[in-house]
């Protein structure tokens, strides 16, 4: 019996013992794991606060649009949904992007008669939003009114650049997308043929955006020389489902210029 008893309290004090080290062992390894975890949220939280805010800023913005794109591409958005923190200044013809839906209005400034002396008309709405693209689209009315190209004017482009930059002198961190003047169809020429000039104004809006580092949005290959079927009746305006085209030019356009 003796021996039993002996032979009893060995036993527990072994078991007891392994139980006790198998305790003190996941404690440690879970501590030793929080630990590790810890560390490194504290390093992932170090890196981050190291990096910039406004790398901050792109990084999110930039995995906000890829995941747009993606949507996109499995049928879920529409091509107007990946414009982002954007206004849209032009004529009649940008107005078309508000008047079908394609774009809410509070992002469009455009109207029917709108030329380039406009643009400083928005000022005090650039000024409260502080949009990070801001985007032009100009020219029928502007060629028809011969803007900056007058006897004694400083040119069509240097009225552009000044209008354009009163809006960045109260918004300096937004970046520009100037669209080339989309032609009209021959038969409207004939009409008119102050609009005739799309080549000479188009080359003084390029050579503006090469020496302010702003980006030329270059429409030419959508329009055809006037013959692509995108126009009204009266071969000026555009039909709706242009709009589609327009935007995804300007969309990879911008997405290329800022890669």
């Amino acid at each position: 019996m003796m021996k039993f008893k002996l032979w009893f309290k060995t036993y527990f004090k072994i078991i007891l013992v392994v139980f006790l080290l198998l305790l003190i062992g996941s404690s440690v390894w879970f501590l030793f794991f929080r630990f590790d975890e810890t560390a490194s949220g504290l390093s992932y939280l170090r890196t981050q606060k190291s990096k910039d805010i406004v790398q901050l800023k792109n990084d999110l913005a930039t995995r906000d649009q890829e995941e747009l794109e993606q949507m996109m591409g499995n049928g879920s958005l529409e091509i107007f949904d990946l414009f982002r923190d954007f206004l849209i200044f032009g004529d009649s013809r940008v107005y078309g992007f508000e008047s079908y839906g394609f774009f809410p209005s509070e992002n469009v400034l455009a109207d029917a008669g709108h030329t380039i002396m406009n643009i400083d008309e928005g000022i005090e709405t650039v000024k409260q939003r502080q949009p990070k693209n801001l985007f032009f689209s100009y020219g029928v009315n502007d060629m028809g009114l011969n803007i900056g190209e007058n006897e004694g004017d400083p040119g069509y482009d240097v009225v552009y650049e000044e209008q354009i930059k009163k809006l960045l002198t109260v918004d300096p961190e937004a970046h520009v997308y100037v669209n080339s003047i989309i032609p009209a169809t021959p038969a409207a020429l004939q009409k008119s043929p102050r609009w005739d000039k799309v080549d000479a104004f188009n080359a003084k809006i390029k050579a503006m955006c090469d020496r302010n580092g702003w980006t030329y949005i270059d429409n030419d290959a959508l329009a055809q020389g006037g013959q692509a079927n995108i126009y009204q009746e009266d071969g000026v305006h555009f039909l709706q489902p242009f709009y589609s085209q327009w935007a995804e030019n300007m969309y990879n356009t911008k997405k290329k210029a800022d890669a």
